[in-house]
């Protein structure tokens, strides 16, 4: 029996976002340029109004929205009371697996996560995050414990540092921060709160606020928010005349060529495994610095893909039954070719209005100073990007400029394992 390019392509997994819509976690945040591949005609929408509400925040405050910086943490710790039991809990993003990892004690940590690292961390912060009385659940990034503390000359000037991940985290050695830091047994940016009844009817809320939470001299606890030019917390930005104009052109394009292209992503984002294959090949070029997709090169990509895929299976009757569903896909793509163009320059076109606003965010007063290492030097480095939140359905989605911190991302070993 033979099979159709899309159920070739429907037998493959989903992508993260639909895993973190089934499970209720936020395990992965979906960029604001991915947005049409995923949701159609909808996604466009929300792209164009999502990066227009940045720019109107310079203007005037819309408490719907808010802008919060996406810290370089690492790992993600879920902490709280279980509703189900009442109990203090850590965990990582394995609270969400279909058997969730769940640790009230040193010893579910050692169960759990016995990795050297991460099981330290988690016991530090089963120790210490109690004291915070969260309400509920929250989730946040680990900044530091205080063996990842350092004391480093950058540009002249005294610093304590720490490295969770790819960027270093700084602050001047002879400021009260450091002070606080230096005192601290860990350090976590919170940016997420959970409500319901059970782990596994969790609903997220991004941009918490934690002003709530207990003052603790062995957690330093921050939470995300952009702190803005209308103040600590608010979602501000500075931004001229001419900047805000070149942004809104850039918009108008979007809807213009959205319209144009509408219906085909309709039909595109309706097919799970295309939608992660335009993602997969997407993230590849970001890997090898490629700024944008075309048509040729997702063929290519496609090409490869059912080659791979054809030369794993044993019996002949097979690979052929593969390589004919391949072909039918290889050549439904490029009978819509012309679609297919317009979509790669929509989404380019989204990415470089994204790129246009991350660079007007940078401008805004960070609460930490932040660096990248190589080879003993640091060079300054912008925050690892932004995050827009729509606080009525609680939706959001992340600007980050993929050619610079993704790439570098994707490309360092991971530390943690869930």
């Amino acid at each position: 029996m033979t099979i159709s390019f899309s159920d070739y392509l429907e037998s493959k997994t989903l992508n993260e976002a639909a895993r973190e819509k089934a499970t209720g976690g936020v395990t992965h945040l979906e960029h604001i340029e991915d947005a049409l591949l995923l949701h159609g005609s909808e996604g466009i929408e929300d792209a164009i109004e999502y990066l227009r509400k940045v720019v109107e925040f310079a203007a005037n405050a819309d408490n719907s929205f808010c802008v919060t910086t996406k810290f370089d943490g690492s790992p993600a710790v879920v902490t709280g009371i279980n509703p189900e039991n009442g109990k203090f809990f850590v965990a990582t993003k394995a609270l969400f697996n279909k058997e969730p990892k769940i640790n009230y004690t040193a010893k579910d940590v050692d169960r759990n996560h016995p990795d050297g690292g991460l099981n330290s961390k988690l016991k530090v912060a089963l120790q210490h995050l109690k004291g915070l009385g969260i309400r509920g659940i929250m989730q946040g990034d680990f900044l530091f414990t205080t063996e990842d503390l350092k004391t480093e000359t950058v540009e002249g000037r005294r610093y304590v540092t720490f490295r969770p991940n790819t960027l270093t985290y700084a602050v001047p050695a002879d400021s009260d921060l450091a002070k606080e830091i230096q005192g601290a047994k860990m350090g976590i940016v919170f940016h997420t709160k959970y409500t319901g009844n059970s782990i596994a009817t969790l609903a997220p809320a991004f941009a918490p606020d934690i002003s709530y939470l207990k003052k603790s001299k062995s957690v330093w606890a921050i939470d995300a928010n952009l702190q803005g030019s209308g103040g600590v917390g608010t979602c501000g930005m500075p931004i001229n005349s001419l900047q805000k104009k070149e942004i809104e052109l850039q918009l108008s394009a979007i809807s213009k060529k959205g319209k144009a292209v509408a219906k085909f992503l309709d039909s595109v984002s309706k097919i799970s495994g295309l939608v992660v294959e335009i993602m997969t090949y997407m993230n590849q070029n970001v890997r090898q610095g490629v700024d944008r997709g075309s048509t040729t090169g997702f063929l290519k990509h496609l090409a490869q893909k059912v080659q791979r895929d054809v030369d794993k299976l044993k019996t002949s009757a097979a690979r052929e039954k593969k390589s004919a569903a391949g072909k039918l896909l290889i050549d439904s793509v490029k009978s819509k070719s012309t679609q297919y163009d317009r979509l790669f320059d929509l989404y380019h076109l989204i990415s470089t209005t994204k790129l246009l606003v991350i660079e007007r965010l940078r401008q805004t007063k960070m609460k930490l100073d932040a660096f990248t290492q190589e080879d003993g030097r640091f060079s300054a480095a912008p925050p690892e990007g932004f995050v827009v939140v729509n606080r009525k359905n609680n939706q959001a989605f992340k600007l980050v400029d993929r050619l610079d911190f993704s790439r570098k991302n994707f490309n360092l070993p991971k530390n943690w394992k869930t």
